[in-house]
Protein backbone atom coordinates (compact mmCIF):
# COMPACT_ATOMS: atom_id res chain seq x y z
CA UNK A 1 0.00 0.00 0.00
CA UNK A 2 1.24 3.35 -1.01
CA UNK A 3 1.35 5.95 1.82
CA UNK A 4 0.57 8.77 -0.60
CA UNK A 5 -3.08 7.71 -0.87
CA UNK A 6 -4.24 8.13 2.76
CA UNK A 7 -7.87 9.17 3.54
CA UNK A 8 -11.42 8.10 2.74
CA UNK A 9 -12.66 6.88 -0.58
CA UNK A 10 -15.69 8.43 -2.22
CA UNK A 11 -17.80 5.39 -1.29
CA UNK A 12 -16.84 5.67 2.38
CA UNK A 13 -17.74 9.37 2.42
CA UNK A 14 -21.11 8.64 0.73
CA UNK A 15 -21.91 5.91 3.27
CA UNK A 16 -21.04 8.25 6.14
CA UNK A 17 -23.26 11.01 4.66
CA UNK A 18 -26.19 8.59 4.22
CA UNK A 19 -25.85 7.37 7.81
CA UNK A 20 -25.64 10.96 9.07
CA UNK A 21 -28.73 11.86 7.00
CA UNK A 22 -30.76 8.93 8.32
CA UNK A 23 -29.91 9.69 11.95
CA UNK A 24 -30.53 13.42 11.45
CA UNK A 25 -33.87 12.77 9.80
CA UNK A 26 -35.06 10.44 12.57
CA UNK A 27 -33.93 12.96 15.21
CA UNK A 28 -35.74 15.86 13.54
CA UNK A 29 -38.88 13.77 12.95
CA UNK A 30 -38.95 12.79 16.61
CA UNK A 31 -38.52 16.42 17.64
CA UNK A 32 -41.34 17.59 15.36
CA UNK A 33 -43.67 14.91 16.73
CA UNK A 34 -42.74 15.91 20.29
CA UNK A 35 -43.45 19.59 19.59
CA UNK A 36 -46.78 18.71 17.93
CA UNK A 37 -47.80 16.53 20.87
CA UNK A 38 -46.79 19.27 23.32
CA UNK A 39 -48.93 21.84 21.48
CA UNK A 40 -51.92 19.49 21.43
CA UNK A 41 -51.44 18.69 25.11
CA UNK A 42 -51.24 22.40 25.96
CA UNK A 43 -54.50 23.06 24.08
CA UNK A 44 -56.20 20.13 25.83
CA UNK A 45 -55.05 21.37 29.23
CA UNK A 46 -56.33 24.87 28.47
CA UNK A 47 -59.69 23.43 27.32
CA UNK A 48 -59.99 21.43 30.54
CA UNK A 49 -58.98 24.35 32.75
CA UNK A 50 -61.44 26.73 31.08
CA UNK A 51 -64.28 24.19 31.31
CA UNK A 52 -63.56 23.61 35.01
CA UNK A 53 -63.37 27.35 35.63
CA UNK A 54 -66.72 27.97 33.93
CA UNK A 55 -68.53 25.12 35.63
CA UNK A 56 -67.14 26.20 39.01
CA UNK A 57 -68.44 29.74 38.37
CA UNK A 58 -71.89 28.30 37.75
CA UNK A 59 -71.78 26.03 40.80
CA UNK A 60 -70.64 28.83 43.10
CA UNK A 61 -73.00 31.44 41.66
CA UNK A 62 -75.89 29.58 39.94
CA UNK A 63 -78.61 31.43 38.05
CA UNK A 64 -82.22 31.11 39.10
CA UNK A 65 -83.13 27.59 38.07
CA UNK A 66 -86.52 27.80 36.41
CA UNK A 67 -88.19 26.70 33.18
CA UNK A 68 -87.34 30.10 31.70
CA UNK A 69 -83.67 29.11 31.86
CA UNK A 70 -84.18 26.09 29.60
CA UNK A 71 -86.35 27.95 27.09
CA UNK A 72 -83.47 30.34 26.35
CA UNK A 73 -81.51 27.53 24.72
CA UNK A 74 -77.75 27.19 24.85
CA UNK A 75 -75.76 30.24 25.91
CA UNK A 76 -72.70 30.78 23.69
CA UNK A 77 -69.91 33.25 24.46
CA UNK A 78 -66.15 33.77 24.32
CA UNK A 79 -63.80 34.01 27.26
CA UNK A 80 -62.61 37.57 27.90
CA UNK A 81 -59.04 36.56 28.70
CA UNK A 82 -58.83 33.83 26.04
CA UNK A 83 -60.50 35.07 22.82
CA UNK A 84 -59.41 31.99 20.87
CA UNK A 85 -61.77 29.87 23.02
CA UNK A 86 -65.56 29.91 23.23
CA UNK A 87 -67.97 28.09 25.50
CA UNK A 88 -71.52 26.78 25.47
CA UNK A 89 -73.54 26.68 28.65
CA UNK A 90 -76.72 24.60 28.86
CA UNK A 91 -79.09 23.97 31.75
CA UNK A 92 -81.57 21.10 31.96
CA UNK A 93 -84.06 20.14 34.61
CA UNK A 94 -83.68 16.51 35.58
CA UNK A 95 -86.24 14.19 34.02
CA UNK A 96 -87.32 11.01 35.77
CA UNK A 97 -89.35 8.50 33.75
CA UNK A 98 -92.72 7.24 34.94
CA UNK A 99 -92.82 4.46 37.54
CA UNK A 100 -94.25 1.84 35.16
CA UNK A 101 -91.48 2.47 32.63
CA UNK A 102 -88.78 2.09 35.27
CA UNK A 103 -90.32 -1.08 36.72
CA UNK A 104 -91.14 -2.53 33.30
CA UNK A 105 -94.76 -3.18 34.24
CA UNK A 106 -97.86 -2.70 32.22
CA UNK A 107 -100.63 -0.44 33.51
CA UNK A 108 -103.05 -3.32 34.09
CA UNK A 109 -100.69 -4.93 36.65
CA UNK A 110 -101.82 -3.01 39.74
CA UNK A 111 -101.77 -4.14 43.34
CA UNK A 112 -102.03 -2.31 46.65
CA UNK A 113 -98.26 -2.56 47.13
CA UNK A 114 -97.63 -1.17 43.65
CA UNK A 115 -100.17 1.58 44.30
CA UNK A 116 -98.26 2.73 47.39
CA UNK A 117 -94.97 2.51 45.53
CA UNK A 118 -96.42 4.62 42.72
CA UNK A 119 -97.63 7.30 45.15
CA UNK A 120 -94.25 7.46 46.91
CA UNK A 121 -92.48 7.49 43.57
CA UNK A 122 -94.73 10.29 42.27
CA UNK A 123 -93.85 12.49 45.27
CA UNK A 124 -90.12 11.75 44.92
CA UNK A 125 -90.28 12.35 41.16
CA UNK A 126 -92.07 15.68 41.54
CA UNK A 127 -89.60 16.94 44.14
CA UNK A 128 -86.48 15.66 42.39
CA UNK A 129 -87.49 17.30 39.12
CA UNK A 130 -87.75 20.64 40.96
CA UNK A 131 -84.61 20.21 43.07
CA UNK A 132 -82.00 18.75 40.72
CA UNK A 133 -80.71 20.40 37.56
CA UNK A 134 -77.89 19.56 35.20
CA UNK A 135 -75.41 22.04 33.78
CA UNK A 136 -73.27 21.27 30.73
CA UNK A 137 -70.23 23.29 29.69
CA UNK A 138 -68.56 22.74 26.33
CA UNK A 139 -65.36 24.67 25.57
CA UNK A 140 -64.09 24.89 21.99
CA UNK A 141 -60.74 26.06 20.61
CA UNK A 142 -61.68 28.17 17.60
CA UNK A 143 -58.56 27.47 15.52
CA UNK A 144 -58.30 23.70 15.93
CA UNK A 145 -61.97 22.92 16.65
CA UNK A 146 -60.98 20.72 19.62
CA UNK A 147 -63.58 20.56 22.40
CA UNK A 148 -63.83 19.59 26.05
CA UNK A 149 -67.13 18.98 27.83
CA UNK A 150 -68.06 18.83 31.51
CA UNK A 151 -71.40 18.26 33.20
CA UNK A 152 -72.45 18.60 36.80
CA UNK A 153 -75.55 18.54 38.97
CA UNK A 154 -76.95 21.67 40.57
CA UNK A 155 -79.22 21.89 43.59
CA UNK A 156 -82.11 24.32 43.21
CA UNK A 157 -82.00 25.89 46.65
CA UNK A 158 -85.15 27.94 46.02
CA UNK A 159 -87.30 24.90 45.31
CA UNK A 160 -89.50 23.70 48.15
CA UNK A 161 -89.94 20.01 48.95
CA UNK A 162 -93.61 19.22 49.22
CA UNK A 163 -94.82 15.88 50.58
CA UNK A 164 -98.54 15.46 50.32
CA UNK A 165 -101.01 12.62 50.15
CA UNK A 166 -99.62 10.53 53.03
Amino acid sequence: MNLKHKGFTLIEVMIALVLFGVFSLSYITGHIANISDSTTFKTNLRLRDLAQMKINEVIVNPPELSEALTSGGIEKAKFDDFPEYEYELEFKAVFIPEFDKIMGKKEDEDSSKASIQKRVFAVVKENMEKLVWQVRVLVRHLDSGETYELTSWLNNEKAKVVIKGF
